[in-house]
Formats: structure tokens, C-alpha cells, sequence
């Protein structure tokens, strides 16, 4: 009975201990995020434009559906207004972009105006897509694009993965020819999926500028990609203009498909 009573009174010393904080959370005004993509393809040129949610609500962001958004070739004048295909999905139908021009993106939206430009690089080619496996903490597959960099430029990549279900991975993959300027180059991908023996796996390898390359080098990083990577809830940088969120590239595309045996 002695222990008994001496439990009951060390449990009222410590729940009495408990105190209940209460934290400020403010909330935060949204915030317009831009992604604005023009490519030497026909196909998958668009600016989605979303809103930033506070971090008390759901992690959503809402399509913005009512905004007026252009596009164009600063280089011939030509001009087009978006339509939006799907949510907050403004679709690029007849500009296709060329190696060398340059292009301006504007959003009109709520009364503010939001702009961005980029010069679409030289393209690269895409020599030949393989695979080999590599042994850290386990063995495991990965992707490599060879290709040979011009050394007349500075030139920046991305590479985009796409699986057997025909997805892309959410990996942010991108070298720049820093430390390999014109080298014949072997590069292992960083795909963020596993790839297993009989897949069939795409890589979109894209030529980018500058201001795209740091805006998915600040992902990769946040994704733990890369060195000095890790979350440091500092948004990426941005070219556009007006207190958006986002990026507007203009670059080039080259895919390559490959069985694994």
C-alpha cells in the first residue's frame, strides 16, 4: 500500500508538470506559383499556374483558372494567346520554340502582371542512352545518357525520367558542364525510381539556361539530391517578375528509350 501510494503521488508531481503551448500560427497570404515551359517539340508546352495554400490547410494548390496569359517569340514578334486546356493549364498550340530565340512570358492576374523571359540554348545531341548497375548500400540500377559537350559554352541539363507506366519521375536531375566543359561525357542519372530488369525506361534529356538550371538545382537540393543537399524551406529562385513563384525556361528536348535485360 506504501509503494501504491507513493506511484499515485509521483504520477499527480508529473501530469501536473504538463503544460499545454500554444503556438502563433499566422497565417500566410497565398502566393502565385508559375511554371511556364516553351520546348523545340510540338507537344507539352504550357504555363500551369497554381496558388500557394497555408500551411494549416491541406497540402493542395488550387488551379487559377481566370488568368490571361501570353507568350512570345521576342525574336520574329510572333505572339499567342493561351487557351487553357485543362485547370490552370494555359496550352502553347502554335508557338514551337527554336534554339537561339528568345521568349517572354506574361501573366495577367488579379490586376497584377507577371513576367519572365529565357533564350532557348543550342541543342545538344543525345549520342546514346545505357544503363549499368552501381553498388553503395545495395546494388541497383541506373541510367546513363552519353553525350559529347560543346566547349565553345557554358551549357546546362536536366534529365527527366519516364517509367514503364508511361510517368515521369518527380526527381529534379541537373548538371551543369562546370568541372567537364567539352568532354565526351557519360552521365549517371539520379532517376528517383527503381528500375528493375525487363522495364523500359525513357530519359528526356533537356539543354537549359541558366536561371532554370538554379531553380531545379534549389529542388534537387531540398529533394536530397546532390551535394549540400537537405530541406532548407527557402524558395527556389525565380525569373519572373512581380512576386510570383516559379520559373519560365525555354529548352530544348531529346529522348531515348531503352530496355533493361
Amino acid at each position: 500500500m506504501k509503494n501504491l501510494s507513493l506511484l499515485l503521488f509521483l504520477i499527480l508531481c508529473m501530469t501536473s508538470c504538463i503544460e499545454v503551448v500554444q503556438l502563433d500560427l499566422r497565417s500566410v497570404e497565398p502566393q502565385v506559383v508559375i511554371e511556364g515551359k516553351i520546348t523545340d517539340s510540338a507537344v507539352g508546352n504550357e504555363v500551369k499556374i497554381t496558388l500557394t495554400q497555408d500551411f494549416q490547410q491541406k497540402n493542395e494548390f488550387p488551379p487559377i483558372t481566370t488568368a490571361e496569359v501570353t507568350v512570345t517569340d521576342v525574336t520574329t514578334g510572333q505572339s499567342e494567346t493561351l487557351a487553357q486546356t485543362f485547370s490552370g493549364v494555359y496550352s502553347i498550340q502554335t508557338l514551337k520554340g527554336v534554339p537561339g530565340h528568345h521568349y517572354k512570358m506574361a501573366v495577367n492576374y488579379n490586376g497584377n502582371v507577371y513576367e519572365a523571359t529565357s533564350t532557348m540554348p543550342a541543342k545538344v545531341p543525345f549520342d546514346e542512352l545505357t544503363y549499368r548497375e552501381v553498388s553503395r548500400f545495395q546494388t541497383t540500377i541506373r541510367m546513363v545518357a552519353v553525350y559529347n559537350d560543346p566547349k565553345s559554352q557554358t551549357n546546362y541539363y536536366r534529365w527527366a525520367t519516364i517509367g514503364n507506366d508511361g510517368i515521369r519521375s518527380r526527381a529534379y536531375f541537373v548538371r551543369s558542364d562546370a568541372f567537364n566543359n567539352g568532354n565526351r561525357i557519360e552521365q549517371v542519372i539520379d532517376s528517383g525510381i527503381d528500375i528493375h530488369t525487363g522495364d523500359t525506361i525513357t530519359i528526356e534529356m533537356q539543354c537549359i539556361d541558366k536561371a532554370t538550371f538554379e531553380y531545379f538545382l534549389t529542388l534537387a537540393k531540398q529533394q536530397g539530391q546532390g551535394p549540400n543537399s537537405g530541406s532548407s524551406g527557402v524558395n527556389p529562385p525565380t525569373n519572373i517578375s512581380g512576386g510570383a513563384l516559379g520559373y519560365f525556361g525555354a529548352y530544348t528536348v531529346a529522348h531515348k528509350t531503352t530496355e533493361i535485360k
